[in-house]
Formats: structure tokens, sequence, C-alpha cells
């Protein structure tokens, strides 16, 4: 425990000498921004446990270097109850005493919006509503005659509209409505006189569905109903400021939003043109709707399912945006609203998985129009979505079987979704729910790989998933704290602490882009359209630095100036418009300006043919026509469209590796320029020679593992600064380009290698690291898995030998190379650690721990606890162990 307070410690006094030296820094548009330290806040599984059990398991999270952590309930059984109140309190008493953040989960479980059953409770009028359709043809001339619902109508069900259309459309056969000669108990059945040809008479139905018992991940209220969603925050957001005013924007700072959505259906794909699929409903949002576009839509209803020609696709596609508007004004603008008039901020996230984003269903219908309304912008990329060493293809959460993630989707496009929001935002700040539900075979091994992908990202605002309260938790596992039986939790504090001085660089810098990949939402609901994340891989690839934007943002904020669209302290020299048929007239307008103002601009495959609405076709053609004649805009093919841009980027790597992923960051002291380069790769190191165009001045390493600067070769070229690179598997280094040089510490080489004594004693230790028993010994490394008794073994086993330093050798600089471990290892000389590596390569610099004479060499190694609970999420083997081969390095007098 005092060797993990220690961490926090040293980690403070980082970052307060990295944000709070000079007061704070200004943002990229000039504005000051408060002084913030990094974030990491994991989600803290409470179910009713005591107050002894609940102040330890804090105690845990502290002595773990994070910085607070989110309360939420999983579930607690007196959710709301006197229960959770009394639990909250303890929580909160021993945070402040820590000085811990606490966050406020605000649900029983997820999705937010319930507040665990009760908001129904307090107006079953608040249920979850969808429309959904009832439909049948006929085919005409036929007399008048009465036409019934077919399937009938139970309780649960009101009809909105009726109305008649012809299959197909076509011009002089309008839509007809029929609402106004409904009849019959419910309005069920409708008298009419069939015109010629083949029409579909379409009854419109709300239904209301009532919550069924138990946690179902699709339960949800009428979240487009503003007397429901004043409920929902009444029972928890203002019951809980009832009860601890005085902690609010102090020890508590906020709430924790959870994927609420539409839940129309289930699912991640949830367009209008399916005939029969539910879609959402609220009877508060036909008003909604007529003040949003001026216009009554209950006729044109059957566009959500149905083709209705030219008028059914204006409606269809105002429908789908007010649907998204309505989401984000009338569920999460008010939580907003309510959390900054308490002194606290709204965080968390949407469903964005696999395209929900911009879909209804799980999703928000427009993944930026609800953003909005979070204060900082947030996603989730627990469950195998983000997975070390891919970046494409899929990957399935639970080894074969669905969903199945798509990793070119949530690990390019979903963080330049959310570097968008944070600019939009003029934020540094951007959070990620991660690490979660990847089963026990999650190491820190896999954390380090994935929390430097969030910080090559930019994302620096974390919340582990999560800290339990139970021994062997089955929910969601790992878990990063003592009492969850994790045996590496001793050595979570390496990384946290790694991990905080990352974030405290990303915190003092603002992100540098070359290319706005517009946001394509609006023109998916229209039809035959590419979504941003395989345009942001082919581009970053190519080390394009880009950030996805929202049509709007690009067409109505910002200013063209030499060349560059300029927003936010961005000046961005080109903009990227992915494969679309249909386009915003608005968007398309702008982009023939800022091309014919020197931009460019790439269409990707084909050129725009109409208005996403219908209603500008004739601006989008002229706008297209003077794109297509303007110097700056070309159409590329894809997916070589980072060629077709490589003359704006300001880094290139040679060769060139798709293992790479690199961004540019500028120091808001003015200090000068940040690259970070993730090696994404598992086994393969990476030597090339980074130009940084135009580039001059010193560069330096940041070495975030040690906190210490080092040398990296480089030199002046008439291109500018050429850097070499050499970069582990697992790596990231953090490059500072400044005119000041830095005070480095020598990385000395190891030009010679010599076999280890091969027989080492193996000794068991317990959790805290001291030793139980010996095990024997031990001639050939191997998994010790296959050691009769070790089977199952998870915890740390201890490999020691003597190495004999001749005095021949006395003033020569030794390392030792561990080869392969698996999962952490830690070197001990003597008795005195060397440090943890939780990745490799596995390689301690040993010259100062060395007596002349015999050193006692202790290798302890941990592994996952995947070798002894098995759980449905783990993938891989538990390979367990020091599996070598073990050399001594040598740097010979000179």
């Amino acid at each position: 425990m005092a060797i993990s307070m220690g961490f926090r410690t040293a980690a403070a006094v980082f970052i307060s000498a990295a944000l709070l030296a000079g007061g704070p820094a200004p943002g990229p548009d000039g504005r000051q921004r408060p002084a913030a330290r990094p974030s990491l806040t994991p989600l803290l599984w409470t179910q009713g446990q005591s107050p002894e059990t609940i102040r330890r398991v804090i105690r845990e999270v502290a002595d773990g270097g994070n910085t607070g952590f989110v309360w939420e309930s999983r579930p607690h059984p007196d959710y709301l109850g006197p229960g959770w109140w009394r639990d909250l309190g303890v929580a909160v008493e021993e945070a402040e005493r820590l000085g811990l953040d606490v966050w406020i989960f605000d649900e029983w479980m997820y999705p937010s919006g319930v507040a665990g059953g009760k908001v129904i409770e307090a107006n079953p009028d608040f249920s979850h509503h969808v429309l959904i359709e009832r439909s049948l043809t006929a085919e005409g001339p036929l007399s008048e005659k009465v036409w019934k619902i077919p399937g009938g109508l139970d309780e649960s069900m009101k009809i909105v509209s009726i109305s008649a259309f012809p299959e197909p459309p076509g011009p002089g056969r309008p839509v007809m409505d029929l609402s106004a000669s409904a009849a019959g108990a419910g309005r069920a059945s409708v008298r009419w006189a069939v015109p010629p040809g083949v029409w579909r008479i379409c009854w419109c139905v709300d239904r209301r569905d009532l919550p069924e018992a138990g946690w179902r991940m699709d339960t949800m209220i009428d979240v487009l109903n503003p007397e429901a969603v004043a409920t929902f925050i009444r029972l928890t957001h203002e019951a809980t400021y009832q009860r601890f005013q005085a902690h609010f924007g102090k020890t508590i700072k906020g709430f924790f939003s959870d994927e609420t959505g539409f839940r129309n259906i289930t699912s991640y794909k949830s367009l209008p043109g399916s005939p029969g699929m539910p879609m959402p409903w609220s009877p508060a949002f036909l008003d909604y709707f007529r003040k949003l576009k001026g216009y009554d839509p209950s006729p044109l209803l059957a566009s959500l399912w149905y083709d209705l020609g030219s008028r059914g696709r204006t409606a269809r596609f105002d429908l789908m945006d007010a649907f998204a508007h309505a989401l984000a004004d009338v569920f999460f603008k008010p939580q907003q609203e309510w959390c900054r008039a308490h002194g606290v901020k709204l965080i968390g996230h949407l469903v964005e998985d696999n395209g929900a984003d911009m879909q209804l269903g799980y999703g928000p219908g427009h993944w930026f129009r609800s953003m909005e309304y979070l204060d900082i912008p947030g996603i989730d990329i627990v469950g195998y979505q983000v997975t070390p060493g891919m970046d494409g293809g899929v990957n399935s959460w639970i080894p074969g079987s669905e969903p199945l993630w798509d990793q070119e989707f949530f690990q390019f496009g979903l963080p330049a979704m959310a570097r968008g929001a944070a600019l939009i935002k003029n934020s540094v700040e951007i959070f990620s729910e991660a690490f979660g539900a990847n089963g026990w075979s999650e190491g820190l091994r896999m954390v380090k790989w994935i929390g430097d992908w969030h910080i090559v990202n930019g994302l620096n605002f974390l919340s582990p998933h999560a800290c339990t309260m139970k021994y062997n938790d089955p929910d969601c596992p790992p878990h990063f704290n003592r009492t969850s039986g994790n045996p590496q939790w001793r050595h979570y504090p390496e990384w946290s602490q790694y991990f905080k001085r990352l974030a405290a660089l990303t915190l003092a810098s603002s992100p540098v882009y070359d290319a706005a990949v517009l946001y394509t939402a609006e023109s998916v609901w229209a039809g035959g359209a590419q979504t941003p994340a395989p345009v942001v891989r082919a581009l970053e690839s190519r080390q394009v630095q880009t950030a996805v934007l929202p049509y709007e943002v690009f067409a109505k904020e910002g200013v063209i100036r030499e060349g560059r669209w300029e927003y936010h302290g961005q000046a961005f020299p080109a903009v990227v418009l992915p494969y679309v048929r249909f386009v915003p007239a608005d968007v398309i307008t702008k982009l023939a300006e800022f091309a014919e103002a020197g931009g460019r601009v790439i269409a990707v495959d084909r050129w725009p043919e109409a208005s996403v609405d219908g209603r500008g076709d004739e601006m989008v053609v002229e706008a297209t026509a003077r794109l297509k004649a303007a110097e700056g805009a070309c159409l590329a093919a894809f997916p070589g469209i980072g060629g077709a841009l490589s003359s704006i980027r300001r880094i290139e790597v040679t060769p060139e590796s798709p293992s790479l992923v690199i961004s540019r960051r500028k120091a808001e002291d003015g200090g000068g320029e940040w690259i970070l380069i993730h090696n994404r790769s598992l086994d393969a190191g990476m030597k090339a020679r980074m130009t940084r165009l135009n580039g001059l001045g010193c560069c330096s390493r940041y070495n975030a593992e040690k906190g210490v600067w080092a040398a990296v070769p480089q030199r002046i070229t008439g291109r500018g600064m050429e850097i070499d690179i050499d970069i582990p598997p697992y790596g990231l280094w953090c490059l500072e380009i400044s005119t000041a040089a830095r005070a480095v510490e020598e990385q000395p080489e190891f030009p010679v290698r010599e076999a280890f004594p091969p027989e080492w004693r193996i000794i068991q230790l317990d959790d805290e690291g001291e030793e139980i028993r010996s095990l024997g010994k031990m001639t050939r490394l191997e998994d010790w898995r296959r050691i009769k008794g070790l089977e199952e073994f998870a915890g740390t086993l201890r490999y020691r030998a003597v190495l004999d330093l001749p005095a021949a050798l006395k003033g020569e600089r030794l390392a030792i190379d561990a080869g392969e471990a698996a999962d952490i290892a830690e070197l001990r000389v003597n008795g005195r650690s060397a440090g943890v590596r939780l990745c490799p390569p596995y390689v301690w610099d040993i010259t100062g721990f060395l007596d002349a004479g015999a050193n006692v060499i202790d290798i302890d190694v941990t592994n996952t606890a995947q070798a002894r609970w098995n759980d449905p999420m783990s993938h891989g083997d538990a390979v367990s162990g020091l599996l070598g081969p073990v050399t001594v390095m040598r740097r010979p007098k000179r």
C-alpha cells in the first residue's frame, strides 16, 4: 500500500509541473482554459456491500493511482432507496478523505433513463412508445367500401394516421390522407373508394410498450417526452443533490449517462425503408416536429417504410432529422442544463457501435446532435471493440458469437468523431469507457496497448471498466483491484502512473489536423453513402491526421482564409467528402467556395447527384459543377485517397508501415510540437526514418514509463527534420520538437550478448509479493502450466539465478533481456527492484545494481487470471511464465 501511495505522489508532482505552472493555458482559439488534471475514474460497482467493504475497495481505487471513480449500481438491491443513499454517503465520505473525484452513474443498470423502473412507476404513460405500420394492398378501381386494419388493435395501440399511396409512386398519383374517413372502435377502419392501379392503405399506429420485469437492455422510457425526462431527472439528479448538495462541484463532479437510444428495435441497424420495423415514437413527437419543420407529417408517416415519391423522400429525411434532434433536445439537453445549474458536469457516451451512431434502434440517429449536450465528448470501446494488433476486419466480443465488431470503425472512425466533437466544444478532454468485458485474458500488457491507442488518438479521460467489490466477479471481467482476485492488481499503479503522464501531456497541448472528414449521417439516411471510418483509415495510414465533423459545422461555421478552413484554432488545408449520392445543398456550396479559394477538396469515388431532402437538388447540381471546375478539387478513387492528399501532410515515414499511427499536437505554452507515434504491432519493432517536413529545432523523446527524456538521432535537411525511430512492439514514442534542447538520460547500446546461466530456482509468491514456498529447479524455460500442480495457477512465480560478475567486467554496462514473458515481469538484483515491464521488450539496465562476484537475479513473472478462471469473454490462450531466452547484454569498456 505504501508503494502504491508513492506512485500517486510522484504522478501528482509531474502533473503539477506540466499543467499548473504559469496558470491556465490558452486554448487553440485563444480562450483561457481552466487547469485540468488527468482523470482516471474506474466504474466502481456496488451491490449493497457493507460500509467496511465499500471503504476498503475505495482505498484500493486510490492505491491504484486512480483519480476517482464512477459510483455505479450493478445492480444495487435498494436503488434510490435508503440503502442506496446510505452507501453513497459512505462512498462520498471516503472519497473526500482520499481526495478522489466521484461521478454518479445515473441508472440502476443501463441504459440510462428508466431510473430502475421508477419513472414508469410514477406514470405508466411515460412507458416506451414505437410507431408501427399495418397495411394492405388493393387494386382499383373499386367502389367505396370499409377497409379494416390488419390484425386489429389492442389497448396498447392508438391510430396516428391513415394514408393511401400508389405502388409504385408516379406523377399525378399523390399520397392520400384517409384519417378523416376513419371509423369504428379506435378508428381501426376506413371507408374509401380505390382509384385505378395498385394502392397500399397504411395505418400508422402508436404502440406503448410496457417494460418487462428485471433488467433488459432494450428497456426504455419515452425519451421524446419532456415530462418523462423531467421525472427521470427529479428521481436521480435532483434526489442526489438534495442529499449531497455540499459535495456538488467539489467531491461530486457530475453524472454519467450510459447508452441511451431510441430502442425502437433491439439492433445496431435501424434505418427507414424496412416495412414492419417499429420506428421511434412519442405522443409528444408531432408537436415537436411541427415546431421544428413547420408542417404536419401525419399523412406522410408511411414514408418511414415505403417509397412515397418525392414528397415521401423529403418527409423521410425530415422525420429522421427530427428524431435525432428530439433525442438530443428532449433527453440530453435538460440534463446538461440541470448539471450546469448545479455546478457539475454531464459525461458518458451513446451506443455508437458498428454504425449505430447514424441510425435509430440502439443509436441516437445522429451522434453529434446528442453529443452536443455532454460536457466532455465520450465513447465506449469495451468487449474487443478495439483489439490490439488489429486495424481492420471484425472481431467478436465472445469468441464464435455475434456481434462482430468492425475494427475499422472503432479504431479509426470513432476516435476521429470524438476528436471532432472535442474540437466543436474547444475541449482537450475526451472521455472513454475502456478495457472492460475482455475477459480475464486481458492483462496489463493489453491495457497498456489500449491505453496507448487512446493517447495517440487524443482520448485522455478514461473510465476503466471496472472495479468490483466481489472476488472473481463474473460480470464483464477483468477487474484491476485487490478484492477482485486479479493477480496483477499490484502492478496496476505502474500503468496508471504511466498513463497519467501521457494524459498530462495531452492536456497541456492541442491536436493539429491536416484534413476534416465530413460526417455523412444525413447522406446515409437518404441512401447510398459511405461512412467516415474507411476514409479516416485510408488517410491516417498515410500520416494525414484527421477529425470527423458534421455537415452543419462545416457549412455554417468557420472562416475560409488563404486556402484554409479555419475553425476553433484549426486551419484545415483539406476537406474530404466520403462517397455520397445525396448531400445537403449548403455543404456542397461551401465545398465549392472552399475549393475556389485555394483549399483542397477530395470527393471519394463519385460526385453527389442531389440533395438529402429533395429541396435543394438544383443547388447541388450547380455547386457540384463549380466544384468540378475548381483547381483545388478532385475525384479520388478509394482507397488511394491518402496519396491524393500527400502534398498536405507534414510527416513522412520511410518505409511506410500500416502498424504506425501518428498524431501531432501543439504545446499550448508555445514551447513547440509533440509527435506521438504508436507501433500497433504486437511482435515486430519498427525502424524507419521519419521526416517532419519544414521542421526545425531540437527533438527529444519523452519516456513516459520512467518520466525522463532521451536523445534520438536527428538531422536537419533541405526538407526539414529527419528523425531515426526504432519503436519496439507495443511501443509509444512521444517526440518533442522545440527550440531548446532537453537534458536527456543516456540510452546505452549493448552490442554483446551472452547466454544466461541455465538453472533457475522457482519460488511461489503471495499476493503481496512475499515468498511462500520453493517449487524446485528448472533448466528449460516453458509455460508453467505444463508443470504438475501449476496447471491452473494464477499469480506470481519468481525465477532466481546467480550471475557472477568477474572483476574483469567491472565498469562495463550490463543489461538483462528476459526474452518473452507472460504477462508482466519485474527484475530484482540482490533484492532491489530494477523495474516492472508491462510489455515487451523485457529488458533492464542493471549496471548500477551489480556487486563484484555473485549477484542474485530474480525475475518475477505474473500471469493473468485466465489460467484459473474460465469465462466466455476471454480470447486466446493463458500462456504463463518466463519463456526466454534470457541473455546478458554488455557494452564493453571504451
